[in-house]
């Protein structure tokens, strides 16, 4: 049931890109999927260099307490095998206070959401920086900014 999650190795890095993407009819949508892959490959995640980056559709805004997975159950899911969220990291900024915004709903500055992350190992998060693209020079090419990872 997993799909849209492209892992690929550089040097000694594990990368998985993904897209999340769901039907209301699909028990583990959107950030459903990021839980699922979690609990899948959890022990292959561990002790690597890892990077988890894309687009998720998802935020702890839209948390809801009925389930018993949810963007907050993921963040949990990442931290338990040391990876973390290098924007949250960096900015030092909290879940659903996002001041740099990663997607404009329908291209409009005026529906600006954080919904594209890049988590990484503790070791790779130590030496890396992320930056946000800018909506004057992405959105053109994308409702969705460009992440841009600096590893030393």
């Amino acid at each position: 049931e997993l799909r849209l999650f492209l892992p690929f190795e550089v040097d000694d890095y594990l990368i998985i890109a993904v897209w999340t993407k769901g039907h209301d009819r699909e028990v583990f949508g959107y950030i459903g999927q990021v839980w699922k892959f979690l609990q899948i490959h959890r022990s292959d995640l561990m002790d690597r260099k890892v990077i988890f980056i894309g687009d998720l559709n998802s935020n702890v805004i839209w948390d809801r307490k009925d389930r018993w997975w949810n963007h907050s159950d993921g963040v949990r899911e990442f931290a338990e095998i040391n990876i973390f969220s290098l924007y949250h990291t960096q900015f030092n900024q909290h879940a659903g206070k996002e001041k740099h915004p990663t997607f404009y709903m329908y291209k409009n500055k005026q529906k600006p959401y954080h919904i594209d992350y890049a988590f990484c190992s503790a070791d790779v998060l130590a030496k890396s920086t992320i930056e946000i693209g800018c909506f004057d020079e992405w959105i053109d090419q994308s409702d969705h900014m460009a992440l841009i990872v600096d590893i030393k």
